[in-house]
């Protein structure tokens, strides 16, 4: 499918992997999207800045030099290296990095979720959202930014929906009765739409924007007081408000200074209010606040339910009776305003194709032409059939030659610890493997990554790659819910499989992993990436351990830091840290015993709020069959500034003290050795192990049993 991205060339149409449809959204194939001007021009501008040459940047910034010395002062020389190299990587990202714009789409519905359940095949509806409902010929949204347009609404102006809802949550901020006095500071696209809705209102509206033809096209459509000349305004609020001042203002303007917040607090009564919705900078007088008891309130975004996952991803709503004016209930009745021609916007809208995109952003930035105009939209070709723009797999720019004995490995889920750490890794490794797909639930992250890292493609639909015969092996690097079953689809579609932990989530998974492995009706290497066995300075401890015959006592701490009970390890795709990081450790006891579990205990804490959990502060207890006994203290309510991970064994009279990967401590009976080291946990031997494994037919380079036991 098109879709319209930021990049460091600018703004570009590409052609990106369609979404697939989940289960609770609903695929739509869009008809019109409306271009927000100033959120997208301040995205590309964004973008183009963070991808500008790095030593550019570097010349800008004096800091990280002073930063660098600061690092080789406390880190080494060798551990600033890998620092610099990593910064390097990250800004080199930057100039592949394709943004998405857009956020506020109109279409019909193509496909619906098997959770979806107000709307069908062949619905009109508008969407809204960020990375959603983008600039592309097919977007998938979940129900709850999702509404039907009403009989009398084109689908043009209903593509303005989101900055609808933006202006509809700022005038429900306001607080405003019938008759009551309100200034609106910025007429552009959000400003005009709200001066719309509170005159809709019986609201008594003033309006201020430095722009003559803004002011011109709102006097056009019935706002009447409005002017670009401040102290006119400020003439008019005096004599409308007996001096008194205005109820409540908004300010939708956006500027990098003051002036708009500060004409709006002086044009304000006492104990009004201040909606502040348009990005504007925030300093002001602290004394004018303090004698007017002035409220200032932010409004955000569509209103309440955004960035809400529970609201957005899982489709429940709030109450009625107790949020009356939820992000979608903003939707629709912007929607209904439109039907019922209480609000204007299609007579400013200016039309474009989506081939003409370039000039369409072209006449945002430097308007042209007699037509008055606040905004553009984009409209797309609808009678090219839908099939053709439903293509999940598209080529990167420009992919690595290969050799024919090279193992070919596809990255399922390319988040960010994928991208920090495998990806990097595998690059280095690039001698024995390379990277055939990328696999990502957004088409544009997917061909981004493909391109940085000369994948051949990059696609948001897993059938690709396990059809794919030139993928041999795939990495599994998904969210936790969803491992153990894509590590059986790519099994039976005959690839070896490397899955991040965990394996399986509850008893059921491990069970269908066990009865794999033991059938003997596969030849996949299937492996786990428990690295930290595979840590040069774990590699050195187990192999003087293995020179005793004597049972070891360990004891290990993990000091994990907090995570925000929001995040997703903790919700119902991640499942807690206990089963995703804690099973590290685990297999890392296994390892060290090479021994058959025989016992095991726990206890955790009895949390007093939801800053912290259960399964992420505990002990837990271990006995083995060769006698050995490990105990694991887990806990995220420590301090950062102290050391993530440490272990002390004991055995045979001596003590090995491993702090953090960077440093193994050996004291024998008068003797103290040290063995330092970068900190590294594995994650390049581990990839390394298992791409020779596949070459040279060894079998899995972790036990399958010590796997399970894990």
């Amino acid at each position: 499918m098109k879709q319209i991205v930021a990049s460091s060339k600018g703004i570009e149409l590409i052609e990106s992997p369609a979404p697939k449809c989940g289960s609770r959204e609903i695929c739509v194939e869009v008809h019109y999207s409306f271009i927000s001007t100033g959120t997208e021009l301040a995205a590309l501008e964004q973008v183009q800045e963070s991808s500008a040459n790095i030593s550019k940047h570097i010349i800008s910034n004096p800091d990280l030099i002073k930063k660098i010395g600061t690092k080789i002062t406390g880190k080494g020389i060798q551990e600033t290296l890998k620092d610099i190299n990593q910064y390097i990587s990250k800004r080199k990202h930057q100039t592949h990095k394709l943004t998405p714009l857009g956020y506020s789409v109109s279409g019909k519905v193509i496909s619906v979720g098997k959770h979806v359940r107000n709307f069908s095949e062949g619905d009109l509806v508008a969407c809204a959202g960020a990375t959603l409902a983008t600039h592309s010929e097919i977007v998938c949204v979940p129900e709850n930014l999702s509404v039907h347009i009403p009989p009398n609404c084109d689908l043009q102006s209903a593509s303005s929906v989101a900055v609808g809802a933006i202006a509809m949550h700022a005038i429900h901020q306001s607080d405003l009765k019938l008759g009551e006095h309100i200034l609106i500071v910025g007429l552009g696209t959000v400003g005009f739409i709200t001066a719309q809705l509170a005159n809709a209102a019986g609201y008594r509206v003033i309006g201020y924007d430095p722009d003559e033809n803004k002011i011109n096209i709102a006097k056009s459509l019935g706002i009447v007081d409005v002017s670009n000349d401040i102290s006119q305004i400020k003439h008019q609020i005096q004599v409308q408000t007996d001096h008194m001042g205005v109820d409540s203002c908004l300010v939708t303007a956006k500027s990098k200074n003051s002036e708009p917040l500060s004409l709006a607090i002086d044009s304000t009564k006492q104990k009004g209010r201040v909606i502040i919705v348009g990005e504007v900078s925030t300093q002001f007088d602290r004394s004018d606040i303090l004698q007017k008891e002035i409220e200032i309130i932010p409004s955000y975004s569509y209103g309440p339910g955004r960035q809400d996952p529970i609201y957005e991803n899982f489709g429940l709503d709030y109450p009625y009776s107790h949020v009356r004016w939820t992000e979608k209930r903003n939707m629709e009745e912007y929607l209904r305003l439109l039907s019922n021609s209480k609000i204007n916007v299609k007579s400013t809208i200016e039309s474009y194709d989506l081939s003409s995109f370039k000039d369409a952003y072209e006449q945002l930035k430097s308007p042209t032409g007699n037509k008055p105009m606040i905004a553009v939209s984009l409209k797309y070709d609808v009678t090219t059939k839908t099939a053709s723009k439903l293509n999940r797999k598209v080529d990167a720019i420009k992919h690595n030659d290969v050799s024919n004995k090279s193992i070919g490995i596809a990255i399922a889920g390319a988040g960010k610890f994928a991208q920090n750490t495998h990806l990097p890794n595998l690059r280095e490794l690039n001698s024995i493997s390379h990277i055939t797909g990328i696999l990502n639930t957004k088409g544009t992250s997917a061909i981004e990554i493909a391109n940085l890292y000369g994948a051949k493609y990059g696609t948001t639909d897993y059938g690709e790659i396990l059809n794919d015969p030139h993928t041999h092996a795939i990495l599994i690097s998904t969210r936790h819910n969803i491992h153990n079953k894509m590590m059986l689809e790519g099994v039976n579609a005959g690839k070896n499989i490397f899955i991040e932990k965990p394996l399986a989530v509850n008893k059921e998974e491990l069970d269908k992993f066990e009865s794999l492995v033991n059938s003997n009706t596969h030849n996949y290497i299937i492996q786990v990436g428990f690295n930290r066995r595979f840590s040069p300075l774990i590699t050195e401890l187990s192999e003087i351990l293995s020179n005793s015959t004597d049972p070891i006592t360990i004891s290990y701490t993990m000091n994990v830091g907090y995570l925000d009970p929001s995040h997703w390890l903790r919700d119902s795709e991640g499942l807690g840290r206990n089963i995703g990081e804690a099973c590290h450790i685990y297999d890392l006891f296994t390892f060290l015993t090479n021994s058959k579990l025989t016992h095991m205990s726990a206890a955790s804490i009895n949390p007093k709020s939801k800053a912290h959990s259960k399964n992420e502060n505990f002990t837990a207890n271990f006995k083995f069959e060769d006698g050995s006994i490990a105990n694991l203290t887990f806990t995220s309510m420590g301090s950062t500034a102290y050391p993530k991970e440490q272990m002390k064994i004991f055995q045979s009279e001596s003590v090995y003290y491993l702090d953090d990967y960077k440093t193994l401590e050996i004291y024998r009976k008068n003797k103290k050795i040290i063995r330092n080291h970068s900190g590294s946990k594995g994650h390049s031997e581990e990839l390394s192990s298992f791409i020779y494994a596949i070459k040279n037919e060894t079998g899995p380079p972790i036990p399958y049993w010590q796997q399970i036991q894990a």
